[in-house]
């Protein structure tokens, strides 16, 4: 089994003022307790991550945390988008731009293909118009 953490669920977790704090702490928690099985996440998540943080909350501090947490978590796969998932990608947008809103979603749609992921974890509802399972 895998799952696969989305910008969303992570900045949703660490922002306690977000309306899914207390249920992204939970799913985290499950996932991390192996409920969703291996835990992959990517680079541009990471930066897309760090960048929402600084710029919603204007906070370095909640931004280190968050960015160490990922970098250091033994549970976590931080998987670097090379050029073959970057072009796999860019051939979806191409023939179904109507899916997301951001590259990065086509490069996480791309990594689900890819690795086989199971479990989306995010709260981005873009995910439904895919073939996986989104978890929220």
């Amino acid at each position: 089994m895998t799952c696969f953490i989305d910008t969303s669920m992570f900045v949703a977790a660490y922002n306690k003022k977000d309306k899914y704090h207390s249920d992204a702490n939970k799913i985290l928690s499950d996932a991390f307790e192996g409920e969703y099985g291996t835990i992959y996440t990517s680079d541009y998540i990471l930066n897309e991550t760090i960048t929402l943080i600084l710029k919603r909350m204007k906070n370095v501090k909640i931004a280190k945390q968050l960015g160490n947490a990922i970098l250091s978590s033994p549970r976590i796969n931080l998987v670097v988008i090379d050029t073959r998932i970057v072009l796999n990608a860019y051939t979806t947008f191409i023939k179904k731009s109507y899916l997301f809103d951001s590259f990065t979603d086509y490069t996480s749609y791309e990594m689900t293909k890819e690795y086989n992921i199971e479990h989306l974890l995010s709260y981005d509802s873009d995910f439904d118009k895919v073939d996986v399972n989104r978890v929220y």
